[in-house]
């Protein structure tokens, strides 16, 4: 098993979690269950903290950046799960979420009642799609034909 994927599974979850959390509105509806949690008013008062970061933190950093990271997250742990191989299976889960989240943006572009367009949004969708792919070539088994491996 490749602890590298799990890794950057769970550094990018969390890191695309720390900036949500620490940079966006709380009038979103996240927030309403960290509220159910208990958990609002602190994170409310590391938010009052955290706002000269934000102050200068791009806005591509706050609003696209963790839909990116979350989607390379998932990308990197269906890669684990399928061990590295890139079978027919292996594939449709893979890339299942990245193609939807894609579909969904440019859906927007033709419809703003779906939600609003950004093209920074979908290059991040593409970047984080592609990324785990590059950076864990070595690892990744691309014959159709074989068999799973560790």
């Amino acid at each position: 098993m490749n602890s590298r994927l799990i890794l950057s599974s769970v550094l990018s979850l969390l890191l695309g979690a720390c900036i949500y959390v620490f940079f966006r509105d709380p009038s979103i509806i996240f927030f309403g269950w960290l509220d159910d949690l208990g958990l609002l008013n602190e994170i409310l008062r590391v938010q009052e903290q955290m706002v000269s970061i934000k102050n200068v933190l791009p806005n591509g950093v706050i609003y696209s950046l963790p839909d990116g990271l979350w989607l390379f997250s998932y990308v990197c742990l269906m890669l684990h799960i399928w061990r590295n191989s890139l079978r027919p299976a292996g594939l449709i889960w893979t890339f299942s979420l990245p193609v939807l989240a894609i579909i969904i943006e440019i859906i927007q572009s033709f419809k703003p009642s779906f939600g609003t367009f950004d093209w920074l949004d979908l290059v991040m969708y593409l970047l984080a799609s592609t990324i785990p792919l590059v950076a864990f070539k070595k690892r990744i088994n691309f014959n159709s034909n074989s068999s799973l491996h560790a």
